[in-house]
């Protein structure tokens, strides 16, 4: 199994040239670390320049903790990190910005959506790429689900039920890759 995810990611990064900077969305959860070490090992051996972004919410109440971990993990692979912070325009839609945050169950609470945070998070990525380096981002199968479910509920059509594509555009008006695997 790990040989076929790590041969999928050479698959993704084999047209890139040598030198070239790859760039990986890395949380410190299971999956991005997965996609990290096999990604290292890969960029290593087709001479491609690897560097991680982890984007520090502040919505956690342990995000700083998970820095750190990034930080750490990092450092033991050998990979440049770009830890990105949010603020709360970042996060927050601009109807929001007046909602009062408290601590409920280790998590910082207030009228964050997903979609804010997304947003947020895609800016901080631009912020640091170039127009012709990839992005890897890693989701699993349960990610897939949760995607199309939630389209459903919200009316897609069958354009949004296919889920997320493993490539395609950082955004609409930018031509940067990303990545999902």
């Amino acid at each position: 199994m790990i040989e076929q995810l790590q041969a999928s990611v050479a698959a993704c990064l084999s047209n890139y040239p040598q030198g070239s900077r790859v760039w990986l969305a890395y949380s410190g959860g299971v999956d991005s670390t997965l996609l990290l070490v096999l990604t290292a090992k890969v960029c290593a051996h087709l001479s491609l320049n690897l560097s991680a972004i982890h984007v520090h919410h502040g919505v956690a109440a342990q995000a700083d903790e998970w820095v750190q971990h990034c930080r750490q993990q990092c450092l033991l692979l050998q990979i440049p990190l770009h830890v990105q912070y949010l603020t709360a325009p970042d996060q927050r839609h601009s109807a929001d910005l007046s909602a009062s945050p408290h601590i409920e169950n280790n998590v910082l609470t207030s009228k964050i959506s997903e979609e804010a945070l997304r947003r947020g998070r895609y800016r901080a990525f631009l912020q640091l790429m170039a127009a012709d380096e990839p992005l890897l981002l890693a989701h699993h199968q349960q990610d897939q689900v949760e995607t199309v479910l939630l389209r459903l509920c919200r009316g897609t059509s069958l354009y949004g039920l296919q889920g997320m594509w493993p490539e395609r555009q950082l955004s609409q008006d930018d031509q940067r890759t990303v990545l999902l695997l």
